[in-house]
């Protein structure tokens, strides 16, 4: 039963266009459907269109995998001006999810400001960066690829938090940063540590090595020649949205990290912008009947086990965390 007239969720939706090879795991699952004991039930919408209740009454077991659809606030003054945009929407925009396939994002501004540095923030900056030569042989969506090629936009400031070893991207996604064709992506090599924390776990250890190599490489760039850059920038955090109606700009606190903990400095800027992209993770919404946790945005469950006949799986179940890899265990 989905919500949307078409099966695979976040595969479908919610996955870059030009990633491919990420989307084929949907020929797996495609299998499952195309099985003569299973029947999909399109347009139809736990919590609108059915209860649980009513679910319960026909089934012996309901698996809620609804998983974590709504974006993160936040929680900064100015954050419902016009202009800013949660990932979920922004790239259901792009992918021509039909939920979101009419946001009409404003992308007649110079400078974009994207909050996160995770693989979704890397997600956003590289398909606003990509040329319509590099996304031919993508799904992104039509009226998305002429509006992303049409737009004046010089500069994506990606902001996070934290520093380099805390950052949430893989290397992976931060190594195609570096080939763009039509932008360069600039890091400032003040901010890189020479090697990871000695007391790191070793495995970790060598993954967050393998990225503060790549951030050196992307570090010896000039941004020159290009039509559009990325700037990835760490130790800051958004503290207000500045403008009238609309974005016109956003400050920006400056940050440190200690014993693990990210410490406000007092020390502001302001940037001017006309589109911010807020990539700070999802969560789920309650719906009637389902025991929910309201902090975590997760139904709450003891180990998958939500009420009698009743499961969650995925990021309903652990909150939106890991990649489609990471979580098709739950598939199984």
């Amino acid at each position: 039963i989905d919500k949307l007239p078409t099966p695979f969720g976040l595969v479908r939706g919610g996955v870059a266009p030009d990633h491919q090879h990420t989307k084929r795991v949907d020929r797996k699952y495609a299998e499952t459907m195309e099985h003569e004991s299973v029947r999909l039930v399109g347009n139809l919408a736990l919590g609108r269109d059915v209860s649980i209740d009513d679910l319960t009454a026909i089934y012996d077991a309901v698996v809620l995998a609804y998983g974590a659809p709504w974006d993160n606030r936040l929680g900064i003054p100015g954050e419902d001006k016009k202009g800013v945009y949660g990932s979920n929407a922004f790239v259901g925009w792009y992918n021509s999810h039909p939920e979101f396939r009419d946001l009409d994002p404003d992308l007649d501004v110079e400078a974009v400001a994207v909050i996160g540095i995770g693989n979704v923030a890397i997600d956003v900056a590289r398909v606003l960066s990509r040329t319509p030569e590099e996304m031919v042989t993508t799904d992104i969506a039509d009226y998305a690829m002429k509006r992303i090629d049409a737009s004046p936009i010089k500069d994506i400031f990606m902001f996070g938090r934290r520093g380099p070893v805390e950052a949430a991207f893989t290397n992976t996604e931060l190594k195609e940063m570096g080939a763009l064709k039509g932008a360069t992506t600039v890091v400032d090599p003040a901010v890189i540590p020479a090697d990871p924390p000695a007391d790191m776990d070793p495995r970790e250890q060598k993954v967050r090595a393998r990225i503060l190599e790549t951030l050196r490489e992307l570090s010896k760039a000039k941004a020159e020649g290009q039509r559009r850059t990325v700037h990835i920038e760490f130790f800051a955090m958004p503290v207000e949205i500045l403008g009238g109606e609309a974005v016109e700009g956003i400050r920006m606190e400056r940050t440190r990290v200690e014993d693990g903990r990210c410490v406000a400095t007092g020390e502001t800027f302001d940037l001017p912008c006309g589109l911010v992209v807020t990539c700070i993770g999802s969560r789920a919404e309650p719906i009637e009947g389902i025991p929910f946790n309201e902090r975590s945005g997760i139904v709450e469950n003891d180990e998958g086990r939500v009420l009698p006949g009743v499961y969650a799986v995925g990021w309903l179940k652990r909150g939106a965390s890991g990649t489609i890899g990471t979580n098709r265990l739950d598939s199984y």
